[in-house]
């Protein structure tokens, strides 16, 4: 009984430092492939991106404590590129003028009015 409380108790810690994951990391004299293969590393994160499109993307910030969402924001920010988080497989896909939704707008399950007044026309012939 024990052993089966602690497993759950070190199953729950672990899972809680996963999610809060603080990087340290500078931009300093990298690359940023270098800087991009050294988040992977740190983040336990797996990247995937074009290299044309980072090759003349500068880092030169340092990050201390941050997440992942925090230093791609930053390093991102003015340039064509995004970037979607799969946090439950830990995978980060940078994307090019594009940015992924992973859920509809509320507006979307909405009828539009002339939609609705079809269906009416149509049920009344039917």
């Amino acid at each position: 009984m024990k052993k089966g409380s602690l497993l759950t108790i070190f199953l729950m810690v672990q899972f809680t430092f996963s999610q809060n994951t603080s990087i340290t990391i500078t931009g300093d004299s990298k690359t940023s492939s270098e800087f991009f293969a050294e988040l992977e590393d740190k983040s336990n994160y797996t990247f995937f991106y074009l290299d044309d499109w980072i090759e003349d993307l500068e880092v030169k910030e340092n990050f201390v404590d941050a997440s992942i969402s925090e230093i791609l924001d930053a390093i991102l920010s003015g340039t064509t590129l995004n970037f979607y988080l799969l946090e439950e497989e830990k995978r980060v896909f940078l994307l090019q003028n594009t940015v992924v939704y992973d859920e509809l707008p509320p507006s979307f399950y909405q009828q539009n009015d002339s939609m609705a007044s079809v269906r009416v026309v149509l049920e009344s012939r039917g």
